[in-house]
């Protein structure tokens, strides 16, 4: 993004996962939207599986007890009401305030990014999402989920052929966690985090046991 910016390439920016599919005309819809000359705002759009339900592109700020929570596999299930709850409310308006934007897919122009500090680059595929919306807060950038536009996604197909193991995903989850707690939120807050580690990581080993030997 930097060197984007250095070098004047374009003036907007859509950060998205290689799974992602959008046709032609939800991409010129969407252009529409980003070009308007409103306050600096970042956009996200509908996202959807390969046969056409809706997937979750947006979340609350997550508080402590919902993070602690949310390193269950049982609340993480695509199905819980609990996560549902907990994490990504309703979409009501076709232009929907959301606090943050999944980065599956989303768009700004770029010195919106830049102005936010680009970002966090201490982290690796977990949190780098709400680090971003934490900083757009700060200076004042609001973001919208649009519900007229769609894209369609494979859901975590990337990260789940790299890191097919529980384990080792919540391990990059866990470290991208401590880290936003460490400079985003309260260090009581951080020790307490730190304290529920041991019981989610036993958790995700041994569905790796099961999964290995059980496995039809």
């Amino acid at each position: 993004l930097r060197y984007i910016e250095q070098h004047q390439l374009s003036k907007f920016v859509c950060i998205c996962n290689p799974d992602i599919e959008i046709d032609n005309l939800n991409l010129l819809r969407l252009l529409e939207v980003v070009e308007t000359p409103n306050a600096p705002s970042v956009f996200g759009i509908k996202v959807k599986d390969q046969n056409g339900s809706s997937l979750v592109n947006h979340w609350k700020q997550p508080t402590l007890i919902a993070d602690i929570a949310g390193d269950f596999s049982i609340i993480k299930h695509p199905g819980s009401v609990i996560k549902k709850f907990l994490f990504s409310p309703k979409i009501t308006q076709e232009k929907q305030p959301v606090d943050i934007i999944t980065g599956a897919f989303f768009v700004a122009k770029l010195t919106v990014i830049s102005d936010a500090g680009y970002f966090d680059d201490r982290t690796f595929l977990f949190c780098e999402e709400r680090m971003l919306a934490k900083r757009l807060e700060k200076i004042g950038v609001k973001r919208y989920v649009l519900d007229t536009i769609h894209c369609k996604h494979s859901a975590s197909t990337t990260i789940k052929k790299q890191y097919s193991s529980k384990f080792k995903r919540h391990l990059l989850l866990i470290d991208s966690r401590i880290k936003y707690y460490r400079y985003y939120s309260h260090p009581t807050k951080l020790a307490v985090y730190i304290a529920t580690i041991p019981f989610s990581l036993l958790e995700k080993l041994i569905i790796d046991i099961i999964l290995r030997f059980f496995k039809p």
